[in-house]
């Protein structure tokens, strides 16, 4: 009927696929109950069979409709597990989990009584080739607008390449500028003294700026911490703490103590 198209059925649906197609150009909605085999007819290429696990017998004609179920049977108490149709006569033949196989026919056997579950419409094979080329078309094009997108979105957009270009060009050009100011400056005073000495006498004055600025950290320490009296090993000393009174103390091991009263030796 048409070979580059097949069926599947799995869990609670069946899907039309085309093999060289990553997903189902078209459906069947979900059915209430487990389905569990299927096929398609043999003299229509747009009507399937679906046997479902209620012992059910479910005729899709994705030729007239596709939203829902042409005809739908009970045939046996137990699931249905099989199904097969005759190419030359309008029947089917249903096996249940039981082993019991049932012969349902779709129709008299003669041709001169419509048989629509049997007997193809005029240019049904070709309206449901381009059905289905309909369907694989729209996948296909769904399918790449989909990689575009995700390409997309894995790349920097035109907005942010200008973004990240410009702060690149600002961070260039203050670079060559700084370059600038250096050779100018070096170009000038090169001609009075020496450049070396020049640039040994800037890190000279850079040392001793930190130095500075570490010494008066220190300093300022200190000054939060307060006085400070140096205790010699075997001395005894005295101090007083606010609303306690004077201690008096012998220095086992020389130190150093910080306090705002601090007497001498006792």
């Amino acid at each position: 009927m048409h070979p580059a198209f097949f069926l599947s059925v799995g869990d609670w649906s069946a899907k039309i696929w085309k093999e060289d197609n990553f997903s189902p150009l078209m459906q069947t909605r979900y059915h209430q109950a487990y389905l569990t085999n299927g096929c398609w007819s043999k003299t229509r290429c747009g009507l399937f069979f679906l046997t479902r696990i209620d012992g059910f017998l479910d005729v899709w004609d994705f030729f007239y409709r596709q939203n829902e179920v042409a005809y739908s049977q009970k045939i046996s108490d137990s699931p249905l597990t099989s199904i097969q149709c005759n190419s030359h006569h309008p029947m089917v033949a249903v096996g249940d989990a039981e082993g019991t196989v049932s012969i349902i026919s779709l129709g008299p056997q003669t041709s001169s009584v419509p048989r629509p579950l049997f007997d193809p419409s005029p240019n049904e094979k070709e309206m449901m080739g381009q059905i289905f080329e309909r369907e694989f078309n729209r996948e296909k094009a769904l399918t790449v607008s989909l990689k575009k997108a995700a390409e997309k979105k894995g790349k920097p957009g035109k907005k942010d390449v200008d973004i990240e270009k410009q702060a690149k060009e600002k961070a260039d050009a203050l670079k060559e500028q700084l370059e600038e100011i250096n050779t100018k400056f070096f170009s000038v005073v090169g001609a009075n003294e020496d450049v070396n000495v020049i640039k040994a006498r800037g890190e000279a004055n850079k040392k001793a700026a930190a130095e500075q600025e570490e010494l008066s950290a220190k300093k300022a320490e200190e000054e939060r911490a307060g006085p400070q009296v140096y205790l010699n090993e075997g001395q005894a000393y005295k101090f007083k703490i606010e609303n306690a009174g004077e201690f008096a103390f012998k220095v086992e091991a020389g130190g150093v103590i910080a306090g705002e009263e601090i007497n001498g030796s006792v």
